[in-house]
């Protein structure tokens, strides 16, 4: 037996290419048909039915294919074979769409290349949004957000404005973390995970808040308003790349979902102004000013040994290299962690490390430092001078 809900996306699909070739419908007779018509063929008219129950549903449905095709070629037919795809695998759809001052279609290499990476940033700032709710991620739910991109697939650039198209696995489940992929073989009740339809649904309230957010601004200058949005998705990093979208031209983003059951596509439109990309600069500076506490690895060079004996303190700074979006950090350690400290000092070695990260002022801490260890021969150079000191 045909699954009805499976004709009922075939005529979503149907109704998705006729908006993309510009038809809209113009009379229907609700639950049974749509008529659709568009500007460039004023005589012409495509009939849609509704109603997969109806004995003529599947030959109607095949004839306003048919009439789609003869009118845009093979155009009409990659399009169609790409629809179909996303609804056999569930995948969801955004498109970046960005006005520009040259021809449509193109756009400058590197403002390209900017937009790219901006699209880039905010799914992947949203990915780590649907784990953690952050003002400031860093380099915390890394493992979660490079699955999900690994999993995505990027399309074609589409007529009109330049247009970047992402399409994102709806049902396939995402480790939040490298321990949990691991342990799901042996542990599979260990594991945590989330879907890319969470994913996407967290990039889509975040742009609505921050929609609102900038309405609300424009009313009550305040940027205040901003961090009211972190719990809704919003974070540093997706401001930041929002900022970068919107800048030298007015943009569009459209989100094509799936709904929770799969057997109908959610369709979402959010556009921005040039002049958002000011405020959006503002709101992503301050989320950066006070960024929250994360538990990160750093690795770096420890330039600086401060002891106290009388007060048993004992301060190193690191020169981090990796593990976090900072260039300095102090250390407050123990007696013997600090004798750690000095013996990658003495040699030039780099101190890998693991601890919460705060931002006191305009110095950086590690707090509750543990793990501290020289990083072994094979990835430093000068390691071959000493035997590794026992790990504290």
């Amino acid at each position: 037996m045909t699954n009805p809900a499976i004709l009922t996306t075939d005529a979503q699909t149907l109704a998705v290419l006729l908006r993309h070739f510009d038809w809209s419908p113009i009379s229907k007779i609700p639950g049974l048909y749509e008529v659709w018509s568009t500007e460039d063929k004023e005589d012409e008219e495509i009939l849609v039915p509704l109603d997969p129950n109806r004995g003529d549903y599947a030959a109607l449905l095949t004839k306003a294919r048919r009439a789609v095709y003869e009118y845009y070629g093979r155009a009409a037919r990659d399009l169609s074979a790409m629809l179909e795809l996303r609804v056999r695998a569930s995948l969801d759809s955004t498109q970046w769409k960005k006005d520009t001052q040259l021809e449509a279609g193109i756009i400058e290499w590197e403002a390209g290349e900017k937009l790219y990476e901006a699209a880039r940033a905010q799914l992947i700032a949203s990915a780590k949004s649907a784990r953690e709710k952050r003002r400031y991620h860093g380099n915390a739910s890394a493992h979660l957000a490079k699955r999900f991109i690994e999993n995505s697939f990027m399309g074609q650039t589409d007529i009109g404005s330049f247009v970047i198209t992402a399409y994102t696995p709806a049902n396939t489940r995402f480790h939040l973390s490298k321990y949990s992929e691991e342990m799901h073989l042996v542990m599979p009740r260990a594991s945590e995970t989330v879907t890319g339809r969470q994913v996407l649904a967290t990039f889509e309230r975040a742009l609505k808040a921050v929609r609102d957010g900038i309405e609300s601004y424009r009313q009550r200058p305040q940027i205040e308003i901003f961090l009211e949005t972190v719990q809704e998705g919003v974070s540093y990093e997706f401001t930041k790349a929002l900022s970068e979208l919107t800048s030298d031209g007015d943009s569009e983003i459209e989100i094509l979902r799936f709904s929770d059951d799969a057997d109908r596509q959610i369709a979402q439109s959010i556009t921005f102004e040039a002049a958002d990309s000011p405020i959006l600069t503002r709101a992503a500076h301050a989320f950066a000013l006070d960024p929250e506490p994360q538990h990160v690895t750093l690795v770096g060079e420890v330039t600086l040994l401060s002891r106290s004996v009388a007060k048993e303190d004992h301060v190193i700074r690191l020169n981090i290299a990796e593990g976090a979006d900072v260039r300095k950090a102090r250390i407050r350690l123990t007696a013997e962690q600090y004798k750690l400290a000095m013996e990658a000092h003495k040699f030039e070695a780099s101190l890998r490390v693991h601890g919460r990260l705060e931002k006191e002022g305009n110095l950086y801490w590690l707090y509750e430092p543990i793990e501290l260890e020289i990083v072994p021969p094979d990835e430093h150079p000068v390691r071959e001078l000493y035997e590794a000191p026992t790990i504290f």
